[in-house]
């Protein structure tokens, strides 16, 4: 039996451009240097959830939504 598999993601940004709006949208601190090797930091993996969106109507927010809602819970956990 065949299995249908989806990717169930949003837009594509750098490891750089996710901790800046992490920053952003907390309105505090700074994003971390990070150094990683030259394999994986040297080249983009950009994935495609057109298929998911398409056949399942997979329902999207801005990263900047998600990102809140995580910080938000973050903060109210005591984690930050």
């Amino acid at each position: 039996m065949d299995r249908e598999k989806y990717i169930l993601g949003n837009k594509n940004v750098s490891i750089k451009e996710y901790f800046d709006l992490i920053v952003k949208v907390a309105g505090k601190g700074l994003s971390p240097l990070i150094r990683l090797p030259m394999r994986v930091g040297s080249h983009y993996s950009w994935w495609d959830c057109a298929k998911a969106r398409e056949e399942l109507d997979l329902g999207q927010r801005s990263i900047e939504e998600s990102i809140e809602e995580a910080v938000r819970w973050f903060e109210k956990n005591g984690y930050i």
